[in-house]
């Protein structure tokens, strides 16, 4: 019985040509993208969905991400043309970099944070340059063949630029992942640690295995290829298709060594970071490191050593939560997620783990905090 079923298999094996494998493995890959894009952008649970930016990010993008496969169409229809081999590696190479930087910019928030213009120019640059190739091929194959090497070097210097951009875009991550350990965010969803150890290296493999196959060009690494990213892009649908509570890395416990109270002289450094902080908490995304670059020429070193008895987090939110309280007795009709957002917090879920990881409020910032509303 077994040995009949084994010749079945391989007879049905070497019937199927190469072309149609490398075809359906690719037509695989586009028909998985394009679910996988249409349940991200339609799927959405309530009442996450009313805050579709903090527990659903880069959800559209996300979808484009998924979809843009849907460009290999011509190597589905013709997997042994040299030139559509050519256009096909060409694509990718420069997806693959394109999407690590654009993604991780929009999930991770750095648009909130200082100009992106040059690389969102670069971008569409390179979306203008795929878009090129897929019209040049379609409607003008013979000037693509006869321009085969030309385009290839284009191709190359395109893929180059966007895995440079994509390398700067995973140091940058690196970099808020020792940041956010360094106690510099104010709000924990403003950085997902879990999320991000995740990712942190895995474009640095697909990236490098898409400059192989743009090198080798070998069909049989393509097809493999495609059925990889097939996989992955159900597993990446799967882990981010609930809401992103978890972008709220793990829960920031009371530091038992940190002071009861603190003792604050006019002039002194404490003063000048806690004028600093009382002037900007209300920003959702307020840095220790801008707190920092406001303090006063020479003290930087002295408030850095403050913030870090006290507690970056902690000190921010004690402002924070202790105008909550006072705005809620001023505004008793007030629905909570006002309440949240008008304290700072970027929403009501940040402001219950606030007030769940600081217990108290130092009487200096209470004080403070109550001046705002005399």
């Amino acid at each position: 019985m077994g040995q009949p079923l084994l010749y079945l298999v391989m007879m049905f094996w070497t019937s199927i040509s190469r072309e149609a494998l490398f075809s359906d493995a690719c037509l695989v890959l586009i028909v998985a993208g394009l679910v996988c894009a249409v349940v991200r952008w339609f799927h959405m649970c309530s009442p996450y969905s009313d805050n579709e930016k903090v527990y659903y990010p880069a959800r559209r993008q996300m979808s484009l991400f998924f979809a843009m496969p849907v460009l290999l169409v011509p190597y589905v229809l013709m997997p042994s043309g040299p030139a559509v081999m050519t256009y096909a590696v060409s694509v990718w190479i420069i997806y693959i970099s394109l999407t690590v930087s654009v993604l991780y910019r929009i999930y991770f928030r750095w648009e909130l944070r200082g100009k992106f213009l040059w690389r969102k120019i670069l971008n569409w640059c390179e979306l203008l340059w795929m878009a090129a190739l897929l019209l040049v091929l379609v409607f003008c194959p013979h000037f693509f063949s006869s321009h085969e090497r030309l385009i290839y070097n284009g191709s190359a210097v395109a893929g180059m630029l966007s895995t440079v951009v994509a390398g700067f875009t995973v140091s940058r991550l690196r970099k808020d992942i020792d940041l956010y350990v360094n106690d510099n965010y104010s709000n924990p969803e403003d950085f997902p640690l879990k999320f991000a150890r995740k990712v942190l290296w895995l474009p640095f493999v697909f990236i490098l295995l898409g400059w192989v196959l743009f090198l080798t060009k070998d069909p049989w690494l393509f097809f493999a290829n495609n059925l990889l990213y097939s996989v992955v892009f159900v597993w990446l649908l799967c882990v981010i298709l609930k809401p992103q509570e978890g972008r709220s890395l793990p829960e920031l416990q009371p530091v038992e060594s940190v002071p009861q109270e603190l003792c604050c002289t006019a002039g002194s450094i404490e003063d000048e970071v806690l004028t600093i902080i009382g002037r900007h908490f209300k920003e959702p995304h307020l840095l220790k490191t801008e707190v920092l670059s406001a303090v006063s020429r020479g003290n930087a070193q002295k408030a850095d050593k403050f913030i870090a008895l006290h507690g970056y987090y902690r000190l921010v939110n004690m402002f924070r939560l202790e105008y909550a309280r006072l705005y809620k007795l001023r505004y008793p009709d007030a629905i909570q997620d006002v309440v949240a957002a008008e304290s700072g917090f970027t929403s009501r879920v940040t402001f219950y783990k606030a007030r769940k990881s600081v217990s108290d409020v130092y009487e200096e910032v209470s004080s403070r905090v109550e001046k705002l509303f005399q």
